[in-house]
């Protein structure tokens, strides 16, 4: 899990997935 503040900003189910 991945939580960069890109991710974290734009969609948190993506940066979990990712």
């Amino acid at each position: 899990m991945k939580t960069d503040s890109r991710t974290f900003g734009t969609s948190t189910l993506i940066g979990k997935n990712e």
